[in-house]
Parts: C-alpha cells; structure tokens; sequence
C-alpha cells in the first residue's frame, strides 16, 4: 500500500528477503530449513489474465454441473473456466458461492474432494480456484495449452 491506496503489483518473482530485513522471510526461511542462502520466490497473479473471458453464470445444482464434464474445452473456456493441463477446467473464483455442497471437484494435484462451501480452499490464481471438473487426460510432458 501507498498513501492508504492499493497498487497493482507487476512483479512475479524475485529473491526472498533475508532473516534480518524481514521476520515472514526469516520464518519462511526456517520452514524450508534453507538457511540464508539464496531463495528465488515466483507468484502469480490473482486476477484472471487479459482477453480470458468474463465468467459466465455458475450451475447452481448437481445436475447443472454435472452437465460441465460434457462440454469441450473451448465451450468452458467461453464461461470462463480457466484450462489447467489439458483437461482440467479450473472453476472462476466467483462461482466460490454458488457450487453445489457435494460436487465432486478436482484439484490441481489430481485429488476429487466434495465441494463443501466454507471449508473447501478459496485460493485463486489467474482469477480461477485451485480446482474445477476434469474433461480429459492431462497433456504429456512439456505440451502446453493452446
């Protein structure tokens, strides 16, 4: 913060501050047992990338859900599922309200966990949640997302 005003924040990476300037990097440090030795951090942005569609209405029963894994990429993407490694679709961050209690989602570790509202991660990056619906296999090694 500036002046008491946000400022968008362009940088994606960096150093980790030592022990000494800063006590979160000194207790990062510990956590890692890393020492002071050099530690490269990256992040990533929390809003959804420029030109990615603005999410569209979430399906607010099991049924309507359910109805996501017939879809293709391109049509989740048109609601603004974020496309993760190839065929998972990551939910956008808005929809957080309005998911089914008991939908199965996929995380990105490949984990199915049932939707619980209040319990189930918040976490967004690129302006989607860290899970969504799986509608095919992952892409093999180093292939990337159209």
């Amino acid at each position: 913060m500036i002046m008491g005003k946000r400022v968008k924040r362009e940088v994606t990476g960096g150093m980790l501050a030592s022990s000494v300037e800063s006590q979160t990097a000194a207790s990062v440090r510990e956590a890692l047992g890393c020492g002071e030795e050099p530690v490269e951090v990256h992040w990533t942005p929390r809003d959804k990338p420029p030109g990615h569609p603005d999410p569209g209405e979430c399906p607010t029963t099991i049924e309507g859900m359910t109805a996501l894994l017939a879809m293709d990429g391109k049509s989740l993407i048109g609601l603004g599922l974020g496309p993760w490694d190839g065929g998972l679709f990551l939910f956008p961050f808005s929809w957080y309200s309005s998911i089914p209690r008991g939908f199965p989602v996929e995380d990105m570790m490949g984990e199915i966990i049932p939707f619980e509202p209040g319990k189930t991660s918040r976490d967004r990056r690129y302006g989607c949640l860290c899970y969504g619906v799986r509608i095919g296999p992952p892409l093999d090694g180093d292939e990337v997302m159209p």
